[in-house]
């Protein structure tokens, strides 16, 4: 879990097409001041590499993760503002922050930085930093419900979801809404978000070692409707699960691993039979396979079964932070998720059978399940 103590709340800040007004707004998320800088907003670019960078990507992926959007701003560091802040610069949007702010937190409940970036990325992403004059009530209240459907997409319970918006001044202002109003719009959204995410929750199976891709593989002719969803490494297991069923022992460590945690599993030998149900299913899959690509073995990842079964906490618990938030990612990576964080994009690149193709992915209730442990081990 990341702690983190916010000095200053999250700025959004209004420029126009040039390197800043004549009189520019730093709009934060409680109100409007007038911000003359000594010289025009000078941005600068950050390394790959850079602590901070990979810090606030953390944050920005998971919010544009929960929403299943991609980012339509820049990330780029920058010494003016003293936080953050969603800023049109030179025609770009930009997602500006200052590092040293981002070295300065360490103690903070996490649902902090969630609800102050995802305030601000709704401004970005429903074109409110496009619009002259700063902040306006309307504008604020729509950038406070996104952040609350973020909130509750993300796991928050109502009252942390609204826990910085009680922070607020109680009065409203030309530019601001009251607490009142604004408290009641996150609400809404967070509400929207877990009432939206309830039918997935009931039940997800407990985590059991029986359970299997294509429960009927063995039984049934198998359509391409079956399997069109699936990721090449998915298509990879429900393949050899026809053998597995079958006693086949695998020479491939990596699914002799997978199937020796299936209880149904007895290891028996190399020389099996399959029926011809089976074989037009192994026939089957293959052919899919090898329309996308040929057989995908999932090398270097953390979790091979964390699509089809339940993870446990002591498993997560045996992992240092670093390789839970892969573990997580993975999850998304599996399912052809394309990244934001080049950091996260330049790791899955690198493995053989990751295939970016959609900016938004719909979990299975299992993987939502995993997704949602992990992000709470973190």
């Amino acid at each position: 879990m990341r702690k983190l103590t916010v000095l200053t709340v999250l700025a959004g800040l209004t420029a126009g097409a040039t390197a800043y007004a004549a009189d520019p707004l730093i709009c934060t998320i409680s109100e409007c001041k007038g911000f003359a800088p000594k010289a025009p907003l000078a941005l600068r670019g950050a390394p790959i590499n850079s602590w901070a960078r990979s810090e606030l990507w953390g944050f920005t992926e998971e919010v544009l993760q929960s929403v299943g959007l991609q980012a339509n701003f820049e990330l780029i560091e920058t010494d003016v503002v003293p936080n953050a802040a969603a800023v049109i610069y030179e025609k770009r949007r930009v997602l500006g922050y200052n590092p040293q702010w981002l070295k300065a937190y360490e103690l903070t409940s996490r649902w902090t930085m969630y609800g102050l970036l995802a305030h601000e990325i709704g401004h970005h992403l429903q074109g409110h930093t496009l619009l002259e004059g700063g902040s306006k009530p309307p504008t604020e209240l729509e950038a406070d419900r996104f952040a609350g459907f973020v909130l509750g997409k993300l796991g928050a319970t109502e009252a942390d979801a609204v826990s910085l918006w009680l922070t607020l001044p109680d009065s409203a202002s030309a530019s601001h809404p009251g607490k009142s109003e604004r408290v009641a719009v996150v609400k809404e959204g967070w509400r929207k978000a877990t009432g939206a995410a309830a039918p997935a929750k009931t039940p997800v199976p407990e985590a059991r070692s029986d359970v299997f891709v294509l429960a009927d593989s063995a039984s049934r002719m198998l359509s391409a409707r079956d399997i069109d969803q699936m990721s090449p490494v998915m298509l990879r297991i429900a393949r050899n699960e026809i053998f597995a069923r079958q006693g086949f022992t695998f020479e491939s460590p990596d699914l002799q691993s997978y199937f020796g945690g299936r209880a149904w599993y007895q290891p028996r030998g190399r020389n099996v039979v399959l029926s011809q149900i089976e074989k037009a299913n192994v026939e089957l899959i293959r052919q899919r396979e090898t329309a996308m690509g040929g057989e995908k073995v999932e090398k270097g990842v953390v979790f091979m079964h964390s699509s089809v079964q339940r993870l446990t906490r002591e498993e997560v618990q045996k992992l240092a932070l670093p390789q839970r938030r892969l573990a997580r990612n993975e999850i998304f990576a599996r399912n052809g998720y394309i990244f934001n964080d080049p950091q996260l994009a330049a790791h899955f690149c690198k493995m053989s059978w990751y295939r970016p193709t959609r900016s938004s992915v719909a979990l299975n209730p299992v993987e939502d399940a995993n997704v949602r442990l992990l992000r709470s081990m973190e």
